[in-house]
């Protein structure tokens, strides 16, 4: 890593300037669909795969430790590279790693368990795939359902960590969908009230089951929301009701400040609503959000990343002018600092996307 971005990132971290770039394989065991288990859900490398090991077997495991050095010598090649580019490219507010600062590290034990157990979901989202929804892999790839890797055996193993945890993260396709969630998220709330429970949720569905848990639970929510324009919005999350998804996420919303828990909306800015963001910023300040940009890799057609340099310009200039008008007319607050913050990151990423255009552009004319 660049001693400069390091300096930078770390003077912004949310917990202060600490040692380590990444505390996530010292503190965390992230769950994926098949049973991949790594550090967190932006590191695919595998420290190990569930049944084939226990999940004490892959705490303790040689692949764990080996990253768990290469991290404490500044290196974010063991797959933590794309932690490594937004701190390079300085959209900090992006940086996954940020959020296992908060917790402890304990050699005998993890501190933050994440889940993304299966792909159940009711949406199709136009930049998601069949891994992540099982309604895109039935109606949109034609595949055999995923598996079901997890059951209550592991649900069963948990119980020794769970009075260990400090925080909790559970990944869709929807959570509110998945089954083998609502026990785990019984045995937490039963054995380790304290442990924070975060939701990553598209707010299409909040069962009445749901609801009751996230009155007993120290739940926190994040909404996965791209636009406040209902036909913008339909066009993307296929199979959602709008108005639902809106009364929802007040719901959330509103749980959230009456606890005192933070709120966050997540959104995927792409080439087909970019232009969406003045009215979903209001909306997250309405709501005490903050707000984060998510970044779309793919498909290559709805991806900024991808886009002619015109059009990116075209983005830089229009989200430079919104920051700009924010910073003279507000809203101001701590939540509000934070969108603004994570705005000013994502024009510095968008920066760096534009002049990558360029060069694909002379490349190709240069071989033309």
């Amino acid at each position: 890593m660049n001693p400069l971005w390091t300096y930078l990132y770390n003077q912004q971290r949310r917990a202060g300037p600490r040692p380590l770039l990444c505390y996530s394989p010292s503190t965390s065991l992230y769950f994926g669909t098949g049973g991949l288990v790594s550090s967190c859900c932006y590191n695919r490398t595998p420290l190990g795969r569930y049944p084939d090991q226990s999940i004490r077997d892959i705490w303790t495991g040689r692949a764990r430790q080996t990253l768990c050095r290469r991290i404490s010598d500044g290196d974010l090649g063991g797959g933590c590279n794309g932690c490594g580019s937004q701190i390079e490219t300085g959209n900090f507010g992006a940086v996954v790693a940020q959020h296992f600062d908060r917790w402890s590290c304990h050699p005998d034990h993890p501190t933050s368990f994440s889940f993304e157990l299966h792909n159940a979901c009711n949406l199709e989202c136009i930049m998601c795939n069949g891994d992540l929804s099982s309604r895109i892999r039935r109606y949109r790839e034609g595949r055999a359902p995923l598996p079901q890797t997890y059951g209550a055996e592991f649900v069963d193993e948990l119980d020794d960590f769970i009075p260990h945890l400090e925080g909790t993260t559970f990944y869709g396709g929807e959570p509110f969908l998945m089954r083998i969630y609502y026990p785990i998220w019984e045995r937490l709330i039963a054995r380790n009230p304290d442990c924070e429970i975060t939701v990553q949720t598209n707010a299409a569905i909040l069962p009445d089951r749901a609801r009751a848990l996230l009155e007993r639970g120290n739940f926190h929510i994040g909404l996965s929301l791209d636009t406040v324009r209902r036909d913008s919005y339909l066009s993307i999350r296929r199979g959602a009701d709008f108005g639902a998804v809106i009364e929802n996420a007040r719901w959330l919303a509103e749980y959230s400040r009456h606890h005192g828990r933070p709120f966050g909306i997540s959104a995927c800015i792409m080439t087909v609503n970019w232009q969406d963001l003045d009215d979903l910023m209001r909306f997250a300040d309405d709501l005490n959000a903050v707000l984060y940009f998510n970044t779309v890799w793919e498909p290559e057609h709805l991806s900024l990343a991808h886009a002619a340099p015109d059009l990116i310009l075209q983005v830089i200039n229009h989200y430079g002018f919104l920051a700009a008008r924010r910073s003279l007319t507000g809203p101001h607050g701590q939540t509000a600092a934070v969108t603004s913050a994570n705005l000013a990151g994502y024009i510095a990423l968008l920066g760096t996307w534009y002049q990558a255009a360029l060069t694909r552009n002379a490349k190709a004319e240069a071989a033309g």
